[in-house]
């Protein structure tokens, strides 16, 4: 492992511990609090570990991180997207902490809400598309898509889902 892979850092997101129990996740051994750790298959995996991006994705749910800074609704998106196939490997309370993990995590896909505390959904979403290895992007709000204009497509996000619609099936046909 190189220097700069070897490094802990401190990630402000939670993330599901081992068996979808618990937020946060207890410290991890030989790194400093707050690093996150993965749950892939059941099982607890560090960070510095394979990533899913890694493995045949063919064979694999796509993985997601949630931003949104309302724990209500990250909790429920969750379920709802758990019980559609996609595994979830983070949270994220502001853009931030988003975009401090995101690197980490690498997630597929990221559903991102418009309003964020700090910087905004939509600047979150345009710092990750500067990036060569950005996530696919959805966009969630309670507000209407109307309500925001031409600012989705100028993101960068591959499209919007209201919160109140917010389905597996609806990720995959903005997907599509």
């Amino acid at each position: 492992m190189g220097a700069a892979s070897a490094r802990a850092i401190r990630v402000p997101v939670e993330v599901t511990g081992v068996c979808g129990c618990g937020y946060p996740n207890p410290p991890v051994k030989g790194f400093r609090h707050g690093v996150v750790a993965l749950r892939r298959h059941g099982v607890d995996n560090r960070i510095g570990a394979m990533s899913p991006r890694d493995d045949n994705q063919s064979q694999m749910a796509m993985t997601l991180m949630i931003v949104d800074d309302h724990r209500s609704f990250r909790d429920a998106a969750r379920r709802v997207l758990e019980s559609a196939g996609f595994e979830i490997v983070g949270e994220a309370v502001d853009g931030e902490s988003a975009l401090e993990a995101i690197p980490v995590l690498r997630p597929d896909i990221v559903l991102l809400d418009v309003h964020l505390p700090g910087i905004d959904g939509f600047e979150v979403a345009e710092r990750l598309n500067e990036r060569a290895d950005a996530p696919l992007i959805v966009m969630t709000s309670s507000r209407d898509r109307a309500h925001f204009g031409p600012l989705v497509e100028q993101s960068g996000a591959r499209g919007f889902i209201d919160k109140a619609d917010l389905s597996g099936p609806a990720i995959s046909a903005v997907l599509a």
